[in-house]
């Protein structure tokens, strides 16, 4: 997923909120979770931005990794 503005990191939190809904859900019923970390999150970000350089958007690049540490400095570890 390419994310390059607000929006889009909003859609990935939004994403990640779904999935944290369903472990719960999961974890009601005795079902195997899936866990997704700050960790994750740091990595789809890095992937991100890997994929703005190789598209020649250095700048976006920057923007995607200043956003990700963004949201991890305001998650709770």
């Amino acid at each position: 997923m390419s994310v390059t503005d607000q929006n889009g990191w909003g859609e990935v939190e939004r994403r990640a909120r779904l999935h944290e809904a369903i472990n719960h859900t999961l974890a009601l019923n005795d079902l195997p979770l899936l866990t997704i970390t700050c960790e994750d999150r740091l990595r789809g970000g890095i992937i991100s931005a890997i994929a703005e350089i190789e598209a020649g958007h250095t700048h976006l690049a920057l923007k995607d990794l200043r956003n990700c540490l963004n949201l991890l400095t305001h998650t709770k570890l």
